[in-house]
């Protein structure tokens, strides 16, 4: 239901067609989208070690963006992302090798 009300959502918090409206309503569609992606990926019961790694990585990325983007103010791609990105792949390999138990 989020997924097929975003532009209606997004249309309501930012009505205004200047740059800054457009640059947020943008912001926020994209979080919409994330949202959505991660209900989905978090309601599929899977033990299978590919999709834990995908799950992993895309919360992290997913939670990098967010917070770069509202925490931090930052739009563009700066030198911290490639320090997110590490640092999430890293952290889904070990919670891969660590945690997964073949059956």
């Amino acid at each position: 239901m989020l997924w097929l009300c975003k532009y209606q959502i997004c249309d309501f918090v930012y009505p205004d067609s200047d740059k800054e409206s457009i640059d947020n309503w943008n912001f926020l569609s994209t979080d919409i989208l994330h949202l959505t992606v991660l209900t989905i990926l978090l309601s599929i019961n899977s033990d299978e070690k590919w999709f834990k790694i995908v799950l992993y990585i895309f919360i992290g990325f997913s939670s990098s963006d967010v917070i770069d983007r509202w925490v931090f103010g930052i739009t563009n791609f700066v030198w911290s992302d490639i320090i997110m990105i590490t640092i999430v792949l890293l952290i889904a390999y070990r919670k891969h090798i660590y945690n997964y138990v073949p059956r």
